[in-house]
């Protein structure tokens, strides 16, 4: 059975998913990588990847080596797909971001947790998002 929680998009979820890991098993860190992998993800591609040398730089590299690189290909590749269908975003694309933002923060907001460090990273992070998406708005 599911937690009842806010539900959000899945880079969000990823996002903190492996943000949240550090005393998960390698196996249960694989199995996020195996996810990503099997997931279509539209949007959070630099942040999941970020956030994959981040947090996963605890694995045994010479074991799950292959596991990553191709994790960050797919990764890589998605993004690829996605730059390709939304070349030039303009205003409605900036404004897709700043809800997306806005979004997170709320969810952030709603599901405090502000003495976990992962929680502190995502919500500075989201914040700076925010602000990028502002300026980048108001600068047009």
């Amino acid at each position: 059975m599911c937690e009842t929680t806010t539900l959000r998009p899945f880079h969000e979820t990823i996002l903190f998913s492996l943000r949240s890991c550090d005393l998960a098993t390698d196996e249960e860190k694989v199995r996020i990588l195996r996810l990503i992998c099997q997931t279509r993800i539209p949007k959070g591609h630099d942040e999941i990847l970020a956030a994959i040398d981040e947090v996963l730089s605890t694995l045994d590299i010479h074991k799950w080596s292959d596991t990553i690189r191709r994790t960050k290909e797919s990764v890589l590749a998605q993004k690829k797909i996605a730059e390709e269908e939304n070349p030039s975003k303009g205003m409605d694309g900036d404004l897709d971001d700043l809800q997306e933002s806005a979004r997170s923060m709320l969810t952030l907001l709603t599901e405090r947790h502000p003495g976990a460090p992962a929680w502190v990273e995502l919500f500075n992070k989201g914040l700076k998002k925010l602000h990028e998406a502002t300026s980048r708005i108001v600068n047009q």
